[in-house]
């Protein structure tokens, strides 16, 4: 699978701007290789087809933007000798068009592309990206708060296609004894809950549809609720325990503050080494109307 287009040939004396064939014509030099203007427009196709439901697409100078780091980090990437296997790329592609559907020509290269990115990324960018524990004790510290929670719920369901069957499976419950609910909920649930005895999570006010929170909220705990209606059945509702508000322990929350520290890092990671990247990059904007100011890759109508 070729990574970049065939390069652009012009006649003796030929400017890269005076290209017949507008798909030949270039739009830019990077680091001496030309951008034609198939390649970019294939590029936004296949952005724009990821995009379609967006109500507010994204301007055509930001995509050319996003296609010149793409096409230096695959330069950049070609010099480290990073590679895809082909059958993963298959794979990820065949994925992809299932949830999508149709999809334009050259979409399997497009993927190869962006998973040789990601692979370059992470091995020159991201495996440099640490995160101690005494940041992560500073950080909880600092946003204990954030890890506060309110009242919460853990909720069990049993879903009955008609009001019949749940008085019936009401009838056979009594109040506090929560097994009995789990057992009766794997034998007569419909809810995709089923299988776990009913367990429908731990809520908050305002997680929930109001219809519920009415119900649930109103029980105390072990109690169970009447045969409820809503468009997707015929409930009953256990509260199985009452959660008060508080302080989350460091232990608790420590998987969601790594996450975090993590990203942030690789973010600030990734747009240090683009930077660098592009003051070390010979960039010629040969199209005015795509031009932006590469130096500090912000947008820019003069620069070109």
């Amino acid at each position: 699978m070729a990574l970049f287009s065939p390069a652009c040939h012009f006649a003796e004396g030929e400017g890269p701007l005076q290209a017949e064939d507008p798909e030949a014509r270039v739009l830019a030099l990077l680091n001496g290789e030309p951008v034609l203007r198939s390649e970019f427009d294939e590029y936004v196709n296949f952005i724009q087809g990821e995009l379609t439901t967006d109500p507010n697409p994204v301007p055509v100078r930001e995509l050319f933007q996003d296609f010149v780091t793409r096409r230096l980090l695959l330069q950049e990437a070609a010099k480290a000798g990073v590679a895809v296997d082909e059958d993963t790329v298959d794979e990820i592609a065949a994925t992809w068009i299932a949830q999508v559907g149709e999809v334009e020509p050259g979409f399997t290269a497009q993927v190869y592309e962006f998973l040789l990115i990601q692979k370059f990324l992470k091995q020159e960018v991201l495996s440099r990206v640490e995160v101690t524990l005494a940041e992560m004790m500073t950080y909880f510290n600092q946003n204990a708060e954030r890890y506060r929670v309110g009242d919460q719920a853990r909720v069990l369901e049993i879903l009955t296609p008609d009001r019949r069957e749940a008085e019936r499976v009401r009838a056979e419950l009594v109040d506090e004894d929560v097994n009995r609910f789990k057992e009766l909920a794997r034998q007569y649930s419909v809810g995709v809950t089923a299988a776990e005895g009913g367990h429908l999570g731990v809520f908050q006010r305002g997680e929930l549809p109001e219809e519920f929170e009415k119900v649930i909220f109103e029980l105390r705990p072990g109690a169970i609720s009447e045969p409820f209606q809503s468009s997707h059945g015929v409930h009953l509702f256990a509260l199985e325990e009452w959660i008060p508000g508080h302080q989350q322990r460091f232990f608790q929350v420590q998987d969601l503050i790594f996450e975090a520290l993590t990203a942030s890092k690789e973010r600030d990671a990734v747009d240090a080494y683009l930077k660098r990247l592009f003051q070390a990059a010979e960039v010629r904007i040969l199209d005015g109307t795509l031009s932006f100011d590469f130096r500090s890759g912000t947008s820019n109508e003069s620069t070109g």
